[in-house]
């Protein structure tokens, strides 16, 4: 049997003959109940964890040998792969039916902003950088908060009346989030940080820079959107999601722990 620990200690993980045993602290009631609550809503979606039940404050899933999409790049078409993520989004997204128009622009605000914290702060496991040009990051962070939050703005205007919004947010979408099966198809785990609100395209958009910072390809385009979506976007919804994508990229590209 494997024994891990998330870093937060909010969980403890054991494997044991293919099957995930993920013990919730008993302070965590509300996590626990939050993924519960997703993995109940996804269990007959591919894509998703398969997902066997739970006894007390402890989630059972299945286990994916293969590893993570960060550990596991051999096996992989990249392409294809990006696509599968991103139409795995999208039917995660069907589940439920919320509108941005019921949520506050601050709201919508800290969930991107704190994904760009995420990028311009931290990074890849097993790299560093020194304490100063981690405070030197930390610095332009906060002097770009104010310019990129106007982009949000402006974007959550244009997003009111939109059909690419969503309906659920995951809010770690990275790629040590993403497993893979025995035929290398992504499964998208890990929904403690989940919301049921409208935010597919901040999932979408860290995740293709993630993965485009990984294989040194861009795959946050329109058109890599428009692919998966099977429909063409307007020119609003086109510029929309172009205004998630320069937060992301400016952090990632700032950032030379993703280098």
């Amino acid at each position: 049997m494997e024994i891990y620990r998330s870093d937060e200690k909010k969980t403890n993980v054991s494997i044991k003959d293919g099957i995930i045993y993920k013990k919730f602290a008993s302070d965590n009631c509300e996590l626990f109940l939050k993924e519960k609550k997703f993995l109940e809503q996804l269990k007959n979606f591919v894509g998703f964890p398969d997902y066997l039940g739970c006894t007390g404050s402890t989630l059972v899933l299945k286990y994916y040998e293969k590893g993570t999409l960060l550990d596991y790049p051999g096996c992989i078409n990249k392409d294809k792969t990006h696509e599968a993520v991103v139409k795995n989004l999208l039917e995660m997204n069907s589940i439920e039916n919320n509108s941005l128009k019921d949520t506050a622009f601050f709201c919508y605000l800290k969930l991107y902003l704190s994904r760009f914290r995420d990028l311009f702060l931290s990074g890849p496991k097993k790299t560093k950088v020194k304490r100063t040009r981690y405070f030197l990051n930390k610095l332009i962070m906060y002097f770009t908060f104010a310019f990129f939050s106007i982009l949000i703005l402006f974007s959550y205007l244009l997003l009111r009346n939109s059909n690419i919004t969503g309906n659920v947010y995951h809010g770690d979408l990275h790629l040590n989030n993403i497993v893979l099966d025995d035929n290398c198809y992504p499964i998208i785990i890990d929904f403690e940080n989940a919301k049921s609100i409208p935010g597919l395209l901040i999932d979408y958009c860290y995740f293709s820079q993630i993965y485009s910072a990984r294989y040194k390809k861009n795959y946050g385009s329109v058109h890599s959107f428009e692919s998966a979506y099977c429909s063409s976007l307007t020119l609003r919804d086109k510029i929309s999601l172009m205004l998630h994508q320069a937060g992301f990229k400016f952090a990632i590209w700032f950032n030379p722990r993703f280098k």
